[in-house]
């Protein structure tokens, strides 16, 4: 149904106006992804709690937990469907946020900060 829109709004509209229309449907969905990040970024530090650095991704709290499990890059990367090198990206900043310099510090420091322990509980209390 979209494409016949799209036909009869190309055979309204000239070439010029066409474009136009094309971009801000372009703009309308780029902010409804920027809406939605912005929302999984909320929710992930609302579950890692106040020990957390500001703005954890989902992402990165994600990968954050399955490290402290001890999963290896490749594992995590197919548990979330990334590469192991992106996996390997993400926990750099990681470090880079918790101000430490290796996988095993950065599972220390979220421990004492009581960020893995916050998104525990928030995933226990969302499963029970």
């Amino acid at each position: 149904m979209l494409g016949a829109v799209a036909v009869a709004a190309a055979e309204l509209l000239d070439a010029h106006e066409w474009a136009l229309v094309q971009r801000r449907i372009g703009e309308v969905f780029r902010d409804l992804r920027e809406q939605r990040a912005h929302r999984e970024t909320a929710r992930a530090n609302a579950e890692l709690g106040a020990g957390a650095p500001a703005l954890l991704t989902a992402h990165q709290a994600r990968v954050l937990r399955l490290v402290a499990e001890g999963k290896t890059y490749k594992e995590i990367g197919a548990a979330l469907g990334r590469s192991w090198r992106t996996v390997n990206n993400t926990v750099e900043k990681l470090r880079v946020k918790f101000e430490v310099a290796s996988r095993a510090e950065l599972v220390a420091e979220a421990t004492r900060r009581g960020v893995l322990d916050a998104n525990e509980r928030a995933r226990q209390s969302a499963g029970a």
